[in-house]
C-alpha cells in the first residue's frame, strides 16, 4: 500500500514556496502573463510515494511565487476521468482548459475545470 502526496510551504514575506512531491500529479503554476507550466519531474525533482521503503530522504523544491501568481493542484481523478470510449481526460486537456479560463477567481477556476471535466 502507498500513498502520493504533494507539500508546499510558502513563506509569505518573500513568496519563496518550499515543495516536496511523493509522486503525486504535478501541479500547474501560472506566473503573471503566461500560461500554466507543470511542474514535473522533467523539472523539479520528485520522490517516491510515501509507504514504499522506510528512511526515504524526500527531495525540496524552491521557487519564487510574485503576486498574481495561481498554483493549481488537482488528483488523478481530473486527469484519469474516462469518457465513453475510456480515454483519458488527460494532462495536456487539463493543462488547455486552465490556459483558456480567463478567471483569477479560484472558485471559478475549480466550476470551470469541473465543468469541462463533466463535459467531457
Amino acid at each position: 500500500m502507498f500513498v502520493t502526496a504533494w507539500l508546499g510551504v510558502v513563506e509569505l514575506s518573500t513568496g519563496t514556496l518550499f515543495f516536496v512531491n511523493a509522486g503525486h500529479n504535478p501541479p500547474l503554476l501560472k506566473q503573471q502573463g503566461k500560461e500554466y507550466i507543470y511542474l514535473d519531474h522533467k523539472t523539479y525533482k520528485r520522490s517516491i510515494m510515501l509507504g514504499l521503503r522506510d528512511n526515504i530522504q524526500y527531495k525540496t523544491n524552491i521557487i519564487q511565487l510574485s503576486p498574481g501568481d495561481t498554483l493549481f493542484l488537482y488528483t488523478d481523478g481530473i486527469t484519469e476521468a474516462n469518457d465513453a470510449d475510456q480515454s483519458l481526460y488527460g494532462e495536456a486537456r487539463l493543462k488547455s482548459v486552465l490556459d483558456h479560463c480567463p478567471e483569477t477567481d479560484p472558485v471559478k477556476i475549480l466550476g470551470r475545470v469541473e465543468e469541462q471535466v463533466g463535459a467531457f
